[in-house]
């Protein structure tokens, strides 16, 4: 994969926020987190390489090049972070003003006719087949009309976490869906597994705030057995904490694949550029 362009782009957006937030959250003296960052853009750029193209189609190249800039982050910090301290630096690295006002943004077309096309396309590529850092999906509408659920059965962020020898830290990373969900104002989001954590697929469901109507099972089949109950998932909502970190997560967090897959290039040069003339507000 080429530097220029995405990869470039988002080191200009996030490193300065990666940076402050070693000390707000780790505990990572000035110097120290400067240091840190300083030994991480060559890394990044190292993983960054030896990743291969994505196809124009696949929309999930972010969510890749986000999980190998927290890759390059943790390799070059003194101490491994601990899941849950990972958690609250990931999400707070992430969750600048420029990113929470495109999950405001992105929350106003939730569920609309053209978020559903988009996301039954993204389930047609099926990009992961011919690409092993990227992601397979199945896309389901709950039959009551209450949301949605993308469902993953194969997760370029745990292939390539694995490759760097963190894999235990992915469910830090996949908990920033629900703190993206929260950010975008319109829905819940639930869970009940995580391929990280042995499940059958990594389950990311989206339900209308407010929605009061029961749910019906979402369908079956042979290979996607046991599946989760609805139900249950709403127990979930708004656990993300401890809970999720017991059940392991594994899809995108950096940046909710469903939410994150959305952002087109002229939205991440614009950030980029205001990012290089000093008018970044992390």
């Amino acid at each position: 994969m080429k530097y220029a362009g995405m990869p470039f782009g988002m080191w200009a957006l996030f490193a300065g926020s990666f940076q402050k937030q070693l000390t707000a959250v780790l505990g990572y003296d000035a110097a120290t987190a400067r240091a840190i960052t300083k030994k991480a853009k060559p890394q990044y750029r190292q993983i960054i390489r030896r990743l291969p193209e994505f196809e124009k189609a696949d929309r999930f190249k972010m969510n890749l090049v986000n999980c190998a800039m927290i890759g390059a982050f943790i390799l070059s910090m003194p101490q491994r972070p601990e899941v849950d301290r990972l958690t609250d630096y990931y999400a707070k690295s992430m969750m600048t003003a420029p990113m929470q006002w495109f999950c405001r943004k992105s929350g106003k077309s939730k569920f609309t006719a053209k978020d559903i096309a988009a996301m039954k396309a993204i389930a047609a590529l099926k990009a992961a087949d011919r690409n092993p850092y990227s992601w397979n999906m199945e896309f389901y509408e709950y039959p009551d009309g209450s949301g949605y659920e993308g469902r993953f059965t194969k997760c370029g962020i745990c292939v390539l976490m694995k490759e760097l020898g963190l894999y235990d830290l992915t469910p830090a990373l996949c908990h920033l869906d629900y703190t993206m969900s929260e950010a975008g104002g319109v829905t819940n989001f639930v869970r009940q597994y995580t391929l990280a954590s042995g499940g059958p697929y990594c389950d990311c469901g989206y339900k209308k705030k407010g929605y009061r109507k029961t749910i019906s099972h979402l369908p079956r089949s042979a290979e996607q057995e046991p599946h989760a109950q609805q139900e249950g998932k709403e127990d979930r909502i708004g656990q993300g904490g401890a809970a999720q970190n017991t059940a392991s997560s594994s899809c995108m967090g950096y940046a909710t694949k469903t939410e994150m897959l959305r952002i087109d290039m002229a939205l991440l040069v614009s950030l980029a550029l205001n990012v290089l003339t000093g008018s970044r507000s992390e």
